[in-house]
């Protein structure tokens, strides 16, 4: 019922043209929590970077009213679509640009992408980030980044909580559990392709995904492990290192 009026209010809130300074907003629950009430906008230069607390930039900070609500009144302008980052830190953190990667459950980060002009309405736990997160925008592939961080938590706990051993005799059984987490993954992203492909080619653009590496080919698209990059008209917009996803 809460998430319900948070969404109603946003909405009445860009009925009204409140929305128009505000291209990205939405709702943290701090519920549990013990992390700062500041929530710091980055810039990455692609998806490998997501793989490094260093590599990000710190363009902008909110502070959340007592509902957990925030907002950012300013974009960057930089044509077509890119990569940015929301991030919470823990009191003293002297890196703001830090990303909890160890542990998906305690997530301190969530990616989405913007392009001007566009409204993202984002709403996730302070808990756990990429579990609880979920992104309103009008590019399809925000979607896919919703879905592949919810169910990068979903198999983190079932291929390697579930299964994980001190044991050494249980090398082997924790190897497989690695090599299905993989291979749910690649699965992934082999379904989200159709859509994702449907979605940009009705719209009169096209798109390619090329994962270079161990290779499973499918139509005009490459999967692998090691890399993958998202081509638009033929330039590179950005690079997802799935070995992110694979820790």
């Amino acid at each position: 019922m809460e998430f319900r009026l948070i969404i109603l209010f946003l909405a009445i809130m860009c009925a009204g043209g409140g929305c128009k300074t505000f291209p990205v907003s939405g709702n943290i629950d701090f519920s549990g929590s013990t992390l700062q009430r500041t929530l710091y906008l980055i810039e990455v230069k692609s998806f490998s970077s997501l793989a490094s607390s260093f590599e990000g930039k710190v363009l902008d900070s909110a502070q959340f009213d007592v509902k957990g609500n925030f907002f950012f009144q300013n974009m960057p302008d930089k044509e077509g679509q890119n990569i940015y980052l929301l991030a919470l830190q823990k009191p003293g953190e002297k890196f703001l640009t830090r990303l909890e990667n160890e542990n998906p459950l305690a997530s301190n980060y969530l990616p989405f992408l913007y392009c001007p002009g566009d409204k993202v309405i984002i709403f996730s736990k302070a808990l756990s980030m990429l579990k609880e997160v979920t992104i309103k925008s009008k590019i399809p592939e925000n979607i896919v980044l919703q879905n592949l961080s919810r169910k990068r938590v979903e198999w983190y706990q079932q291929y390697f909580l579930e299964n994980k051993s001190a044991d050494e005799e249980s090398h082997i059984e924790n190897e497989a559990s690695k090599l299905n987490y993989q291979k749910v993954i690649l699965n992934f992203v082999k379904e989200e392709k159709t859509f994702m492909y449907n979605q940009w080619h009705c719209g009169g653009q096209a798109l390619q995904v090329i994962m270079k590496g161990w290779q499973m080919r499918s139509g005009r698209f490459v999967l692998s492990l090691r890399c993958m990059t998202l081509n638009i008209h033929g330039q590179t917009r950005f690079v997802l290192n799935p070995s992110h996803f694979l820790r």
